[in-house]
Order: C-alpha cells, then structure tokens, then sequence
C-alpha cells in the first residue's frame, strides 16, 4: 500500500478579500506618517522635536535662525521676552488685521477701540457716525478744536455771571473779573430818568464793564453781564 505524501495547504477564502485590503491600506497609512515626521533632515515632513511639547518651565520659540522650534526657559517673571518685539509684515487676528503692514492703521472691532487702563477712558465707535469718549471723558486741549461742520451742545459754559455795583451820585461802573468780557448790561436808577447805559469802550475799565448814568444825583445800580468769551466790543469784529 502506497503512503500518501501529505503538504502544506493554503487555503484563501476570497470572501474576506476587502477585510485584507483595509487591513493593508492601514498598515500602509501608519508606515507614511512615520517616514513623514522622521525625515525632516532631507527636507520633507517635520524634525521630530518641532511636535513634541515642551517640559514644564519651558516654552516654544524660533530658534535663531527663524527655521525651526527650541525649547527655552521660562524666565522668572513669566514674559516671554524682554527684548523688543519685531514684526515684519501685517498683525492679524481671527477677526481681522490689527496693524497693517508698513506701520498703517490700527484696526479694532465691534464696538471697541483704544482704551487707557490706567485712567480709564478712551476712543471708540458704536455707529458709521460718531468718534466717542469712552466712559464720557472730557476732552481737553492747549490748542484749538476746530469743526467743519455744526458744533451741537447740550450745555455750552461760558463762566457767565451777573455783577452789579451800587452808588449814590448817579453814575456807576459794573466791572467784570479778569478774563472776562462784557456781553450785556443795564441800569436801575430808582424812578429817575436813564441818562446812559452803555458798554465802558473806553476809560479805566477798557472793555470789561458797564457803565450807567442817571439824570441828577441819585442812587444807581448798575449790572453787568460778563463771561469767558473773546472781546466782543472789539472795532475790528
């Protein structure tokens, strides 16, 4: 009786064919991404040491060259750097630019602007319209504000006050403090006719008074409306 010789059988049950394929394109995939992240060197993919974190303490910077990561010392009072910080090009944000390049504009968004946190106020905008001081700061200037258009106000303080001088001969000046002009004036003479009521244009008081004369001697009163305003008496205006 003849032995039967016995082998080594493969069996492959094509059935399973797509499990092998996905289980080859996997394999295939992992082996990439490692090829990728190693051959930095020969200027593919990335060094290894630009995705692996930091120790505690320190933290990612370029290195001198501008071509690569380091890892440095945190210093001690937790800034990054206390050299100058040099940007060539724009500054940008996830909300837009906010230094143009070249050193142009400043850009802010929404409803901000510039802001003091030292004292408090700055510039904004809320509307296409209207420049505004935040927290309702006053706005102070040793020059000129000039407008090209209407200047409107809820209140304009011109320092007005009224000061009044009495007298008994008939005649009294209303003099205005230093600084201050003359606007307006009158006259109380006590039942007896008005002479005169008039701005002092000329004599010891120049622009700054008003001047009354009653007819006869008698008691007077004169007031004399005076405010923070420029010569209004003046030939020339």
């Amino acid at each position: 009786m003849k032995k039967e010789k016995r082998g080594l059988h493969i069996t492959i049950n094509l059935t399973n064919r797509w499990l092998y394929t996905l289980i080859t394109i996997g394999i295939l995939a992992i082996v990439g991404v490692g090829v990728y992240a190693y051959t930095g060197a020969s200027g593919v993919g990335h060094d290894l040491s630009e995705i692996e974190p930091c120790t505690a303490g320190k933290i990612l910077q370029t290195n001198t060259g501008g071509n690569g990561w380091d890892c440095v010392n945190m210093p001690s009072g937790g800034s990054i750097s206390t050299d100058p910080l040099y940007v060539e090009g724009a500054i940008t944000a996830p909300e837009g630019t906010l230094r143009d390049d070249g050193g142009g504009w400043l850009r802010t968004y929404g409803n901000t602007g510039w802001y003091s946190e030292t004292y408090g106020g700055g510039w904004y905008m809320t509307d296409a319209n209207w420049l505004r001081a935040y927290n309702d700061k006053g706005i102070y200037t040793a020059g000129n504000v000039q407008a090209g258009g209407t200047v409107t106000a809820g209140k304009l303080d011109f320092g007005v006050e009224i000061i009044h001088r009495y007298e008994t001969d008939g005649a009294a000046w209303a003099v205005c403090p230093a600084g201050k002009s003359v606007l307006g004036g009158g006259c109380n003479c006590f039942g007896r006719q008005i002479e005169m009521s008039i701005p002092n244009q000329e004599g010891m008081y120049g622009h700054n008074a008003w001047y009354c004369d009653c007819y006869g001697s008698s008691n007077v009163r004169t007031y004399a409306i005076c405010a923070s305003v420029n010569n209004i008496w003046s030939s020339s205006s």
